[in-house]
């Protein structure tokens, strides 16, 4: 045979080499396409669900990106392995079809058009993926996705406090919604322009809320348990003290506690800690520049009870309109499949909210899916936390099938409290 022959001749080509391609320090097999494919598109509906400025020209539609670029495309390599390692559960395919009938019942409650069912019908292999996933993945998800929002903040954080300091960058106003939310959008950070002329104004990064940012951030902290001193996690932790959200405060405080409560240490001790160290800095801010101050005006004085109500000042998640019209919905027949929301009623928040929109019906779907899911973790204490977690996060924030928040706390319930256990015990 000639040279000729030997440099053309038409040999069969392998599609198995098209996934995998060894080098002595590389290796790209199935396995880590489909991994790194779901792992793109669970960040990015993480990401999705905080509503950063530069994905508000597809709203809610998000899931569609995530499902067709990534999570298909992660689910079809691995059906073509030999041996699927990646999605290896099976059961959880209950709580898949679950949520399946709750995210269309959700549309139906609401009387959505067929782009809202479409969204919806594109959230079902995301949450399949999700759900049947090999559960050590989850930590190394969780882990990658605190250190993808570590960077973000640590190009975020320093362009913010160089605003504060009197340096001046190109910006542009931004609205969101039905002129719901206004801002000056300078790209790396965003200020909420009710707050412009406040001293230090509450950080959010490119998020839409303070509040968002720093529930996400003591989600992503929940799953850190034990590592709390690594680069990505402090960055994480100083993130949600800036954002000045009550809510994250709380959050963190009651994730400090279930820590302790679920590796069994003694808690009393730090609850008295804590007493002394909340007393200590109410009392500071109080007295500090006569209480003009950011600690006192954002913290302190939303936590005084109004002698009148009976109510803690930052319980504000609702309007009083809002919380009329709540109540006589409770006492109406759409209490089953919810109402729309009052055109002109905005900002309002929490779990009536959610109960208002999607009815008692979507409420029950929501319980069962998440006993269904949470139940199968390997330890109970852990299980019960990260469900305290999601109910506190539910009351204050109303979105319980938020990726942001589903992903994290499922994480913690599976692996991370249980990894920390068997290191303490191997110690």
């Amino acid at each position: 045979m000639s040279l000729g022959d030997r440099l053309f001749r038409i040999r069969r080509v392998n599609l198995d080499y098209l996934f995998q391609i060894r080098k002595p320090h590389l290796s790209f097999t199935k396995e880590t396409v489909s991994l790194c494919l779901l792992y793109a598109g669970l960040l990015l509906a993480c990401l999705g669900s905080l509503n950063p400025w530069f994905m508000w020209p597809i709203g809610n539609k998000f899931p569609i990106l995530c499902a067709v670029l990534f999570i298909i495309p992660s689910l079809l390599v691995a059906g073509s392995m030999k041996v699927n390692t990646v999605y290896t559960r099976r059961d959880m395919y209950l709580a898949w079809v679950l949520f399946a009938v709750l995210i269309m019942f959700m549309q139906f409650a609401n009387d959505r058009n067929i782009n809202a069912y479409l969204v919806a019908a594109f959230q079902i292999p995301i949450f399949y993926a999700l759900l049947c996933m090999d559960a050590k993945y989850l930590k190394t998800f969780s882990t990658l996705a605190c250190k993808a929002m570590a960077l973000l903040m640590c190009v975020s954080i320093p362009f913010f406090y160089l605003y504060l300091f009197g340096f001046r960058f190109p910006g542009r106003s931004a609205v969101f919604g039905e002129n719901l939310y206004s801002f000056t959008n300078y790209y790396f950070f965003m200020i909420d322009d009710r707050f412009v002329w406040d001293i230090i104004p509450r950080f959010h990064s490119v998020f839409l809320e303070p509040g968002h940012l720093g529930t996400a951030t003591v989600m992503l902290l929940l799953t850190q348990m034990g590592q709390w001193r690594k680069w990505y996690n402090v960055v994480l932790w100083f993130t949600t003290v800036i954002t000045f959200s009550l809510a994250a405060y709380a959050f963190i405080v009651a994730m400090l506690f279930l820590n302790s409560w679920v590796h069994r240490r003694k808690i009393w001790a730090k609850v008295a800690v804590t007493v002394l160290l909340v007393a200590g800095i109410g009392i500071g801010a109080r007295f500090y520049n006569n209480g003009d101050n950011l600690v006192n005006n954002l913290i302190m004085l939303r936590l005084e009870v109004d002698e009148k109500t009976g109510e803690m000042s930052g319980n504000n998640r609702v309007t009083a309109s809002f919380e009329k019209e709540f109540d006589s919905f409770m006492t109406s027949s759409d209490i089953w499949f919810g109402r729309e929301m009052p055109k002109g009623d905005q900002g309002n928040s929490g779990y009536r909210v959610f109960i208002y929109e999607n009815g008692l019906i979507s409420l029950l779907l929501v319980v069962c899916f998440y006993l269904l899911v949470f139940v199968k973790g390997p330890d109970s204490r852990a299980i019960l936390a990260s469900l305290t977690l999601v109910l506190l996060a539910f009351i204050v924030r109303g979105y319980p099938l938020w990726y942001s928040n589903f992903i994290p706390c499922m994480a913690a319930a599976y692996n991370c409290f249980k990894v920390q256990t068997e290191e303490r015990k191997e110690e």
